[in-house]
């Protein structure tokens, strides 16, 4: 895989993509990303797979589906500009600890989500606060997960201590 500085085509590409799946906090932090500097790493298909930032990768793209996983380095854009609780998943309290080391996050502890959120959604699992702990895969939809007091709500991909 080969990374590479990219070009015009590849960035709007990437804008694309970012605006299809997070809206205009999307192209906001892909601007913010953009200034610090992007690599992007091509596939021996010819497909892009990450962007990365400095040597910190930013995000990858899904090979099947082009669907964006968030970094922490994505995460902390989409959380600054995304208001309050778009692409969120709101955790009690109590569970940020146990969010922070990884476990997966239960219906139960779900207060609040955005309510567009989907089963399989790249979402941002937050406090009580809106202090960013994690990116994760929801594997409810937000009605799901309010109403329900038992199972797994979202599995966690990365840990973002901001």
């Amino acid at each position: 895989m080969s990374c590479i500085k990219p070009t015009p085509h590849i960035i709007e590409t990437l804008r694309c993509i970012l605006y299809h799946q997070y809206g205009e906090a999307g192209l906001r932090a892909l601007h913010d990303l953009e200034s610090a500097g992007i690599r992007v790493c091509i596939a021996s298909t010819g497909r892009i797979r990450r962007v990365l930032v400095g040597n910190e990768i930013a995000f990858t793209l899904r090979a099947s589906d082009y669907v964006v996983i968030p970094h922490p380095p994505l995460a902390r854009l989409l959380h600054r500009y995304a208001p309050f609780p778009r692409y969120r998943i709101v955790v009690v309290e109590e569970m940020a600890r146990d969010v922070l080391e990884g476990y997966t996050v239960f219906a139960r502890h779900v207060i609040q989500c955005d309510e567009d959120v989907r089963r399989g959604d790249e979402v941002l699992i937050v406090d009580e606060h809106d202090n960013l702990l994690a990116c994760a895969r929801a594997l409810l939809d937000c009605e799901a997960m309010i109403t329900c007091t038992r199972g797994a709500a979202a599995s966690i991909r990365f840990r973002c201590r901001c």
